[in-house]
């Protein structure tokens, strides 16, 4: 027998998630305040630092917006007209916006139930021509780090 009900499913709990943190999310942000330090700094360094231990990485880069750093990222890896990146279904438009910035063709891929990227999904749509790909990781959830054989971009 189906139930329906008036409640909205939801699928990640950013509220609950939010008062696990709280206290300690607040007193940073008190802190950043209390430095005077709103670009760059300690603790600019620290959250990089912090950023690619989770996703698995050797280096991060905090940036003023996260279209910036996607289309600089792009930038910096020459990719252009004529080149494919391979991005996610579900994710802001920025992340294919930022592809088609470059002149290149973001090629959408399908999710895993999780709503992160589709490794499968990525490999079935690979060319010649793909020249990145950019896994996001949504509602505070890493991607897997998988072995590609171009420059990843972590969309987090």
């Amino acid at each position: 027998m189906l139930c329906m009900t008036n409640r909205p499913i939801r699928m990640v709990d950013l509220q609950s998630r939010h008062r696990e943190v709280a206290a300690e999310i607040e007193r940073g942000v008190l802190e950043v305040l209390a430095s005077g330090h709103y670009i760059g700094g300690p603790v600019v360094e620290e959250a990089e630092r912090q950023c690619a231990s989770w996703l698995g990485r050797s280096e991060a880069v905090g940036t003023n917006s996260g279209s910036d750093a996607l289309q600089l990222a792009l930038l910096a890896l020459d990719v252009g007209p004529g080149d494919e990146v391979i991005v996610p279904a579900l994710s802001f438009f920025a992340t294919a916006g930022a592809v088609c910035a470059t002149g290149a063709t973001p090629i959408i891929v399908d999710v895993r139930e999780d709503a992160l990227l589709n490794p499968q999904s990525a490999r079935e749509a690979w060319s010649s021509h793909t020249k990145a790909i950019i896994p996001v990781h949504l509602f505070g959830s890493r991607c897997v780090p998988e072995p590609w054989e171009v420059p990843v971009i972590d969309d987090a």
